[in-house]
């Protein structure tokens, strides 16, 4: 993948892990009042966004909720290879729906034209440490990541 900052924007979000669960699809948008879109809609071409998540992981059951090619490699930080996978603790995976995931079920992210990169830095457990967020962090700055 190029990482031409001329052509892509890339965001890096960086959440820290908490319970979080958003099963019930009838409230599952009840995020949208709580973010700003005036700046992110005005990004002409959103499917050159890549956004990066810093969290959990992901459960690749939940891949369905992604268009083909928005759910990009990422690196797992916490076992020091690239499979991201985390079953346990779905913070990661919730927080890449909100963000990219498609519509389905009643619910949908908040655009899935982005491309979404799951970065493992917490583990099953909820913890972390110092040493793995900052790899994480120069993980995604190498890849041409904002990190705000």
């Amino acid at each position: 993948m190029s990482h031409d900052k001329s052509k892509k924007i890339f965001f890096c979000l960086f959440l820290v892990s908490f319970c979080f669960s958003c099963v019930n699809h009838d409230e599952a948008e009840w995020f949208y009042g709580k973010i700003s879109f005036e700046s992110f809609s005005k990004i002409e071409n959103k499917s050159e966004v890549v956004v990066g998540i810093i969290d959990s992981g992901f459960d690749p059951a939940f891949s369905s909720y992604f268009t083909d090619g928005s759910l990009l490699e990422g690196y797992d930080f916490v076992d020091n290879d690239s499979d991201v996978t985390s079953t346990v603790n779905l913070h990661g995976t919730y927080m890449s729906l909100l963000i990219g995931g498609k519509e389905k079920n009643g619910f949908r992210g908040i655009d899935d034209k982005l491309k979404i990169v799951p970065i493992r830095a917490i583990s099953d457990d909820g913890s972390t440490t110092t040493d793995i967020l900052l790899k994480s962090l120069s993980y995604a700055k190498e890849r041409g990541c904002v990190v705000f």
